[in-house]
């Protein structure tokens, strides 16, 4: 599910960017290209119509792509952005989304089949010194892996809940510097767990009280 994460105000201006990168044509490009491929996320740039005019190493192994797969594929017309993030777009705002890239959809050729990702991607307008768009600069990082630990996190706490509940047992935490117990009320449902509702029902403080009401 794509989410509009957050609207930025950035702006670069092309030929600032070209100054930024250097004075001589040759050594800038040079010197552009190797630490343009070096970055370690996907990084793109499009042309006002979101055609992609060149990307880096790291964005055709996201996509399981050759240099040629993307020579002139349209990102705005790539089933996997949505049109919320397009009205963005075409706004002329900065974008910050979350997209469940489903390699099923696609139409240029990847090495990915039926394949999903999870894509962290941000983009911004690139502005010329009229103010008028003349393309886009795009950042994409493989967020796959982390969603992939946070869901196997999330289903192993689902089944130590179950077993905790089904078993009527409880897990708690003794604090040895405050003498103090504190029992997790969302590891721990109290609605269906009897003896946790027993407990619940008697104050304790400490380790004694604590032993002494079960």
């Amino acid at each position: 599910m794509d989410s509009i994460i957050g609207n930025f105000s950035d702006q670069l201006v092309i030929e600032d960017l070209i100054d930024i990168i250097g004075d001589e044509e040759i050594y800038r490009m040079a010197k552009f290209k190797k630490i343009f491929d070096l970055l370690p996320c996907g990084v793109e740039v499009l042309d006002e119509k979101g055609v992609v005019v060149v990307c880096n190493k790291a964005d055709r192994e996201i996509f399981g792509v050759n240099e040629d797969a993307f020579e002139d594929f349209n990102n705005f017309n790539d089933p996997n952005v949505s049109d919320e993030i397009l009205q963005e777009v075409y706004k002329g705002n900065a974008f910050n989304v979350l997209i469940t890239y489903d390699f099923s959809k696609i139409t240029y050729s990847s090495i990915y089949k039926d394949c999903i990702k999870y894509l962290s991607v941000r983009g911004i307008p690139l502005y010329t010194k009229h103010q008028t768009i003349k393309g886009y600069f795009v950042v994409i990082v493989d967020d796959t892996l982390h969603h992939q630990q946070h869901a196997i996190l999330e289903d192993s706490f689902t089944k130590l809940q179950v077993a905790i509940n089904t078993g009527n047992s409880i897990i708690w935490e003794y604090d040895v510097v405050n003498n103090q117990v504190f029992i997790d009320p969302i590891l721990n449902n109290c609605k269906d767990n009897s003896l946790l509702q027993f407990i619940s029902r008697i104050s304790f403080q400490n380790k004694e009280k604590f032993y002494e009401s079960i």
